[in-house]
């Protein structure tokens, strides 16, 4: 039987000692990478990661407390509205203003609604030969109103006679707490 033996270091020639070192360094390398490097480059990309991730949900939190916000301001706007704001003469007010008064051709207030602790009063508005900035005024005007309104319904129809021209009616509504 044939016994290997290992050459010593010292008694390889040159070449073959600088392919060994080459080899032994090469697999150390590797093995450094492997062991070190690859693992921490790995960790650092799921903390890149993270840190998107977290920056998202920080955007979305941030937007959900300014929603809350606003929704918190609303409320304290039911619980304490103008003690003497009447939604039909607002209305009225506002529309005078803005497209006329020989423009309403009507105007009906809506019997009272009660809706989770709110109670919702409403008006019915018709309007003719307005124009779209017209409407568009109104509704910012209703959106600015001292007490919470909203626009429950708006239905425009062009005119056969002047295409410019619009007939309109919304139906506006106010809440208020019981």
């Amino acid at each position: 039987m044939a016994s290997w033996t290992l050459p010593s270091f010292s008694s390889l020639t040159a070449r073959e000692r600088l392919l060994l070192l080459l080899t032994g360094l090469t697999l150390l390398i590797l093995l450094v990478y492997l062991v070190l490097l690859a693992p921490y480059q790995h960790y650092r990309h799921q903390l890149d990661q993270r840190i998107a991730s977290r920056a998202h949900q920080l955007q979305q939190l941030d937007g959900l407390r300014q929603e809350y916000l606003q929704l918190q301001q609303q409320l304290q706007r039911l619980q304490q509205p103008p003690a003497e704001f009447s939604l039909f003469s607002f209305v009225e007010g506002q529309i005078s203003q803005i497209a006329g008064r020989e423009n309403l051709t009507a105007m009906r207030p809506l019997t009272p609604v009660q809706l989770d602790g709110l109670i919702q009063e409403a008006v019915e508005v018709k309007l003719e030969r307005v124009r779209l900035d017209q409407i568009v005024q109104l509704l910012v005007q209703i959106e600015q109103a001292p007490a919470p309104l909203r626009v429950t319904a708006l239905n425009l129809q062009s005119r056969f006679d002047a295409a410019d021209l619009l007939d309109s009616r919304l139906l506006i509504a106010a809440y208020r707490q019981e």
